[in-house]
């Protein structure tokens, strides 16, 4: 009997929240015996649109995290590199994002109270660690790992089974498994700002990681192995938004560059990655306060220009929302033109190229700069050098589109 009463647990999720109980593992284990046969590695099979919110992206899956980075359960990145909380180590992992090889010098280990981790985030200078046993938040200086104790607190008196944490560096959200509810409280003081807390849905009740783009919250459930959403703001259900977790077992950290989000799950030992759509830009981590003149600042930098065939970028300007960037690769064959990325996030915001340039032209674009309603463009080519003028923007009770010549 006490056999069957074990086999019984396994199956029924006795033992979900134990992290530390030695039949949670073989419990999902037998999840990966019994599905594995249903799941497939997709690679965003999403048609000409490119792929689909929960499509597979296997090629930027992470396979092998170090070897005994084999707990992972929350993942942050400043786009450049990935820290992977590690449940057991009481250890933050750290890896270059790009080619997912290991970057030691940007590790640090917790502090010995700080023994539980189970959700991180960052706001690119002070990374912030839930612990699922003390229910208080941890603070940590992101370049060196020293720790930041001024900006720490205690969550409620109610949240105390805390899983994963998401902000928009005025409030966090920590989510709690028991309750099934995301408490909100003011980051910089640590006050209860209940007005945003919101109930979990019924089948959302194994919250773990958490990640916003402002606009919409997922969260990921370890046991329906799902993405569920709410409107941040109301907290209400966003269905449309939601998908499955093709091939995990036990989904906990989410991170996301707004195009892929990654997943974390804590028993494959693996990152998964799935194509995801968001309306308004992924926020960038960028730092509360800046470092010294001059210094690096990663968080800020732009990657997005190699993908989208921005080769030879010559000139800039932004009106502080829309950056625009001259491409000349110099062969005149059409992609002289200037690209458009959206300046908070990196990402390309297509919609607003200028595609003109060749057809007017204006075939060796150089500098660029703009008051606000008219960009004029620098051209170098071989007694054709002037500054040609675009429109910058649809002019009320006027005919000119964005690009167009004066």
């Amino acid at each position: 009997m006490i056999i069957l009463s074990i086999i019984n647990d396994l199956f029924t999720g006795n033992y979900l929240f134990n992290y530390h109980h030695p039949l949670r593992k073989i419990q999902f284990f037998l999840r990966v015996v019994l599905f594995s046969t249903m799941s497939a590695a997709l690679t965003g099979c999403g048609g000409d649109d490119g792929p689909e919110p929960g499509d597979v992206l296997s090629k930027q899956n992470i396979n092998e995290l170090a070897s005994t980075n084999d707990d992972p359960i929350d993942i942050w990145s400043d786009g450049t590199t990935l820290w992977v909380a590690d449940n057991e180590d009481a250890q933050l992992y750290a890896y270059t994002l790009s080619t997912m090889t290991r970057d030691a010098g940007s590790e640090f280990d917790l502090a010995a109270d700080n023994g539980d981790p189970i959700g991180i985030w960052s706001d690119g200078i002070t990374l912030w660690v839930v612990d699922n046993d003390d229910a208080q938040l941890y603070a940590y200086k992101l370049t060196t790992g020293e720790r930041d104790a001024a900006k720490e607190f205690d969550l409620a008196a109610d949240n105390v089974n805390p899983t994963g944490l998401w902000s928009d560096r005025t409030t966090v959200w920590v989510a709690d498994f028991a309750d099934d509810k995301t408490y909100a409280y003011t980051l910089a003081t640590g006050a209860r700002d209940a007005g945003k807390d919101f109930d979990l849905v019924s089948g959302n009740e194994s919250p773990f990681g958490l990640w916003s783009d402002g606009t919409t919250i997922w969260i990921a459930d370890s046991d329906d192995l799902k993405l569920y959403a709410y409107t941040l703001a109301t907290g209400t259900r966003d269905a449309g938004k939601e998908f499955d977790l093709e091939n995990t077992v036990d989904p906990a950290g989410l991170w996301s560059d707004g195009t892929t989000i990654l997943v974390s799950d804590y028993v494959l030992d693996q990152i998964f990655a799935y194509a995801i759509r968001t309306i308004s830009p992924a926020p960038t981590p960028v730092p509360a306060s800046e470092p010294s003149l001059g210094a690096r600042l990663p968080v800020r930098d732009i990657n997005a220009l190699t993908a989208a065939g921005n080769t030879s970028p010559e000139g800039l300007w932004s009106d502080g929302t829309t950056l625009w960037v001259a491409n000349r690769d110099g062969f005149n064959d059409g992609d002289e033109k200037l690209y458009a990325y959206t300046l908070s996030t990196g990402t390309r915001d297509a919609g607003k190229d200028i595609n003109t340039l060749t057809m007017t032209g204006n075939d060796s674009p150089r500098g660029l700069w703009s008051d606000g309603t008219t960009i004029w463009v620098a051209n170098s080519g071989f007694g054709d050098e002037k500054l040609y003028a675009y429109t910058l923007a649809t002019l009320v009770g006027r005919y000119h589109h964005m690009g167009s010549r004066f």
